[in-house]
């Protein structure tokens, strides 16, 4: 298994992935073309046992076109956004692929 690296871009939130293998994925969707002010946010599926935080972080919850919600998590000192996790599965997220360290 191997230890994958990333945070936040004043490294107040650091985190380590456990993972074989990385699944990264560009989702077009208003949502993440907002957030990343691009045309797609880069997005990697993960379990959240997979995923050991350290810092401060802050949510933001929004509705969904599904009818939930989904919490979006950032760093509480600079706002860089780390994961999304809907309220219908907490057990998986969508880590963002730029907060990645390689």
């Amino acid at each position: 298994m191997r230890i994958r690296t990333g945070g936040c871009q004043c490294g107040r939130v650091r985190y380590a992935l456990r993972t074989d293998a990385l699944v990264v994925y560009a989702c077009h969707c208003l949502e993440c073309q907002k957030q990343s002010a691009s045309a797609f946010g880069l997005s990697v599926p993960i379990k959240m046992s997979d995923l050991q935080l350290t810092g401060d972080l802050e949510s933001y919850s929004r509705a969904t076109d599904s009818g939930t919600t989904t919490d979006c998590l950032f760093c509480k000192s600079c706002g860089t956004r780390l994961y999304h996790q809907s309220a219908r599965a907490t057990e998986n997220a969508t880590l963002k692929g730029g907060t990645l360290d390689d």
